[in-house]
Protein backbone atom coordinates (compact mmCIF):
# COMPACT_ATOMS: atom_id res chain seq x y z
CA UNK A 1 0.00 0.00 0.00
CA UNK A 2 1.71 3.27 -0.71
CA UNK A 3 2.06 5.63 1.87
CA UNK A 4 -0.63 8.92 1.65
CA UNK A 5 1.85 11.59 0.82
CA UNK A 6 2.78 9.45 -1.97
CA UNK A 7 -0.91 9.26 -4.09
CA UNK A 8 -0.82 12.73 -6.18
CA UNK A 9 -4.17 15.03 -5.44
CA UNK A 10 -7.27 13.88 -7.06
CA UNK A 11 -6.53 10.33 -8.02
CA UNK A 12 -9.56 8.63 -6.47
CA UNK A 13 -8.38 8.09 -2.76
CA UNK A 14 -10.49 9.27 -0.58
CA UNK A 15 -7.92 9.75 2.56
CA UNK A 16 -5.73 11.38 0.05
CA UNK A 17 -8.25 14.05 -1.02
CA UNK A 18 -9.21 14.73 2.19
CA UNK A 19 -6.20 15.55 3.08
CA UNK A 20 -4.61 17.19 -0.05
CA UNK A 21 -3.41 20.84 0.57
CA UNK A 22 -4.28 21.76 -3.00
CA UNK A 23 -8.00 20.19 -2.58
CA UNK A 24 -10.81 23.32 -3.71
CA UNK A 25 -14.43 22.80 -3.45
CA UNK A 26 -14.31 21.76 -7.53
CA UNK A 27 -11.80 19.45 -7.30
CA UNK A 28 -7.80 19.31 -7.56
CA UNK A 29 -6.57 22.65 -7.70
CA UNK A 30 -2.98 22.84 -7.20
CA UNK A 31 -2.39 26.87 -9.17
CA UNK A 32 -2.79 29.35 -6.69
CA UNK A 33 -4.94 32.57 -7.93
CA UNK A 34 -2.62 35.10 -8.95
CA UNK A 35 -3.23 38.48 -7.57
CA UNK A 36 -4.54 40.83 -10.48
CA UNK A 37 -4.28 44.65 -10.71
CA UNK A 38 -8.08 44.88 -9.20
CA UNK A 39 -6.99 42.39 -6.04
CA UNK A 40 -4.12 45.36 -5.08
CA UNK A 41 -6.31 47.83 -5.70
CA UNK A 42 -9.32 46.82 -3.61
CA UNK A 43 -6.82 45.65 -0.61
CA UNK A 44 -4.66 49.16 -0.87
CA UNK A 45 -7.70 50.78 -0.43
CA UNK A 46 -9.22 48.62 2.48
CA UNK A 47 -5.50 48.91 4.10
CA UNK A 48 -5.57 52.63 3.92
CA UNK A 49 -8.78 53.04 5.09
CA UNK A 50 -8.08 50.77 8.46
CA UNK A 51 -5.11 52.39 8.62
CA UNK A 52 -6.90 56.29 9.04
CA UNK A 53 -9.40 54.81 11.30
CA UNK A 54 -6.46 53.45 13.80
CA UNK A 55 -4.61 56.84 13.42
CA UNK A 56 -7.17 59.41 14.02
CA UNK A 57 -9.05 57.25 16.00
CA UNK A 58 -12.49 57.49 13.66
CA UNK A 59 -15.88 56.27 15.48
CA UNK A 60 -14.56 55.50 18.66
CA UNK A 61 -17.01 55.57 20.98
CA UNK A 62 -16.85 55.71 24.86
CA UNK A 63 -18.42 53.78 27.65
CA UNK A 64 -20.47 56.76 28.43
CA UNK A 65 -22.14 56.94 25.46
CA UNK A 66 -23.15 52.84 25.16
CA UNK A 67 -25.13 53.25 28.40
CA UNK A 68 -29.07 51.73 28.26
CA UNK A 69 -30.11 52.02 31.43
CA UNK A 70 -28.13 53.61 35.19
CA UNK A 71 -29.87 53.00 38.52
CA UNK A 72 -32.86 51.54 37.59
CA UNK A 73 -33.77 54.73 35.18
CA UNK A 74 -34.09 54.45 31.19
CA UNK A 75 -31.21 55.91 29.63
CA UNK A 76 -32.10 55.11 26.22
CA UNK A 77 -35.27 54.42 24.22
CA UNK A 78 -36.23 51.72 21.50
CA UNK A 79 -37.02 52.98 17.90
CA UNK A 80 -39.37 51.41 15.85
CA UNK A 81 -39.86 52.66 12.51
CA UNK A 82 -43.79 54.27 11.27
CA UNK A 83 -45.37 51.67 10.42
CA UNK A 84 -43.43 48.46 12.22
CA UNK A 85 -44.60 44.75 11.18
CA UNK A 86 -45.97 42.62 14.44
CA UNK A 87 -42.90 41.29 14.43
CA UNK A 88 -40.86 44.38 14.86
CA UNK A 89 -43.54 45.38 17.46
CA UNK A 90 -42.96 42.14 19.43
CA UNK A 91 -39.55 42.21 19.17
CA UNK A 92 -39.26 45.29 20.48
CA UNK A 93 -41.54 44.20 23.61
CA UNK A 94 -38.99 41.29 23.98
CA UNK A 95 -36.15 43.16 23.95
CA UNK A 96 -37.30 45.58 26.08
CA UNK A 97 -38.60 42.97 29.00
CA UNK A 98 -35.05 41.09 28.58
CA UNK A 99 -33.52 44.95 29.75
CA UNK A 100 -35.99 45.63 32.16
CA UNK A 101 -35.59 42.02 33.92
CA UNK A 102 -31.43 42.67 33.39
CA UNK A 103 -31.74 46.69 34.75
CA UNK A 104 -34.83 47.23 36.14
CA UNK A 105 -35.50 50.12 33.77
CA UNK A 106 -37.88 49.74 31.29
CA UNK A 107 -37.15 50.98 27.94
CA UNK A 108 -39.78 53.05 26.02
CA UNK A 109 -40.90 51.77 22.50
CA UNK A 110 -41.10 54.70 20.10
CA UNK A 111 -42.21 55.50 16.29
Amino acid sequence: MPLLSSVPCGKGVADATARCPCWGPSGPSCNPRKWTQRDRYHYYWLFLGFFILSVFDVGRLDADDLILAKDGKAKAVIVLSEAPSSAARKAAKVLSDHLFQISGARLEVVK
